[in-house]
């Protein structure tokens, strides 16, 4: 065993969308989202995260409407509650780019949902690919959010493919993570080029290793060393 702590990321499908207009879809949106709470629990999971506040994808050609938000908000309070009264399980509400989600693409408006929610395990699940997409800076979005908000976190490369040798900021992006104080759980997102149905949904075509373990490894030999600039940089300006 590598006894590493438990994350689960997940989304709904089309026939589980929350914010579908026809009311039977929501309701099995929210028996899904309250089956992913449990099977989190059966695991022994910290957080559960992923698009959460609708289904993935599923895009209505026009900008959010206040029924979508009120109808997401008010099935993710429902599953949160149940949540909070069976375990210390967060939900983390990833925010997405534009082009896999058009209810919630900035932090901003993420801060905003979970406020609406009105529940203290709802937050945010950060994702740094994302966030070059839609924030304007990346480590002022997360000093924004600070740990009140962030609840899960993705390193995830402007390419997709092993951080470190893409274009996202890392040590500006470390450097914030430091200054909050967050010290939650942390993933490289990256993609195993054998898995070709889910790389064919998020449009990869491109090889970065030549499996998941190199990946897995060079990622964090680059991650571990701009952490440690980072630091430094810290230390330079006190």
């Amino acid at each position: 065993m590598a006894g590493l702590p438990i994350v689960t990321t997940s989304t709904l499908k089309e026939q589980e969308n929350i914010i579908a207009p026809d009311p039977d879809t929501r309701r099995k949106g929210v028996e899904a989202l309250k089956r992913l709470v449990d099977i989190n629990i059966a695991l022994g999971s910290e957080v559960l995260a992923g698009v959460l506040c609708a289904a993935w994808r599923c895009h209505t050609g026009q900008p959010r409407t206040p029924q979508e938000w009120e109808w997401s908000v008010t099935a993710m309070r429902e599953a949160a509650r149940y949540a909070r009264e069976r375990s210390n399980l967060i939900i983390a509400i990833e925010i997405v780019n534009r082009f896999e989600s058009h209810l919630i693409n900035t932090a901003e408006d993420g801060i905003r949902y979970c406020r609406d929610a009105g529940e203290n395990n709802v937050k945010l699940h950060l994702d740094t690919f994302h966030m070059l997409h839609e924030e304007d800076n990346a480590a002022e979005t997360i000093r924004r959010c600070g740990t009140q908000w962030i609840g899960y976190f993705h390193v995830s490369e402007s390419n997709r493919g092993i951080p470190g040798a893409g274009m996202v900021p890392w040590a500006d992006v470390f450097e914030a993570l430091l200054d909050v104080g967050y010290k939650g759980r942390m993933a490289i997102e990256c993609f195993d080029p054998h898995f070709k149905v889910s790389n064919n949904r998020r449009c990869l075509w491109r090889r970065f290793a030549d499996t998941g373990e190199e990946v897995a490894v060079r990622g964090l030999r680059n991650l571990q060393a701009i952490a440690r600039e980072a630091e430094a940089r810290r230390a330079a300006k006190k």
